[in-house]
């Protein structure tokens, strides 16, 4: 499983994986459009086309203009 931490609200998700696939496709499958997320796989930034794999635990930080 993937652990899915969406900032700034603190939302838990998990997601199971059947093989490792790139980050684009966790992104669409949470409803996320990937210009509007920072993703970061522990401490280290990644983009839509790295690989996430089980046990990986992500980082979603919700950027954009609120005002």
């Amino acid at each position: 499983m993937v652990k899915v931490i969406i900032l700034p609200d603190g939302n838990e998700v998990s997601i199971r994986l059947s093989r490792p696939v790139r980050l684009i496709n966790v992104l669409k499958e949470l409803g996320f459009n990937p210009e509007g997320v920072v993703a970061l796989r522990g401490d280290e930034l990644i983009t839509e086309d790295d690989v996430v794999s089980d046990g990986d635990l992500l980082k979603l930080i919700k950027v954009g203009s609120f005002g």
